[in-house]
């Protein structure tokens, strides 16, 4: 099989059951009060798959029990609140550019899919985490770093839309 024929085949048995926030962290720097804060700022992002599983789950439908395998994926994302300055700083771990990360927020989301069919390869699995989970989680993404940037005084930090 083909790995588009893979894609194909996981897209066609994955039916989309939740999307959620698994945890979450907002950490400052402790020399920065995003309220006061005078100077320019610019932000970085990164995501990455955190890693996926396989799940057979119990449900009780009505009067009986219903077995029901699921396909989890986990995303970490993170959007970091920095001094333009980091850039051109040389070694990014020295503490003069660790001072330069003004705020940081990271989320960990889950999302978890029914898979309709008895045997799916991991092959296709692998394929569909790798290109079609961003796309899922990345609205509720967008939406809790809005919110998470107005609730605690960061900069309005307008997230890209992904481009299929």
């Amino acid at each position: 099989m083909s790995e588009e024929e893979y894609f194909q085949k996981a897209k066609d048995h994955l039916i989309p059951r939740d999307i959620y926030l698994r945890d979450s962290k907002l950490h400052f720097n402790k020399n920065f009060e995003p309220k006061y804060y005078i100077g320019q700022l610019a932000s970085q992002l990164k995501f990455q798959s955190k890693g996926t599983q396989t799940a057979t789950i119990t449900e009780k439908q009505g009067e009986k029990e219903v077995s029901i395998r699921l396909f989890r994926a986990e995303m970490e994302l993170g959007v970091r609140i920095v001094d333009p300055q980091i850039s051109s700083i040389e070694d990014q771990d020295s503490e003069k550019a660790l001072d330069c990360i003004k705020a940081e927020l990271t989320g960990n989301f889950i999302a978890e899919y029914i898979i309709d069919i008895d045997d799916i390869e991991s092959e296709a699995l692998k394929l569909f985490a790798d290109r079609n989970v961003t796309y899922h989680i990345w609205p509720f993404w967008r939406e809790f770093v809005m919110d998470m940037m107005q609730r605690s005084r960061l900069p309005r930090v307008v997230m890209p839309t992904l481009q299929i």
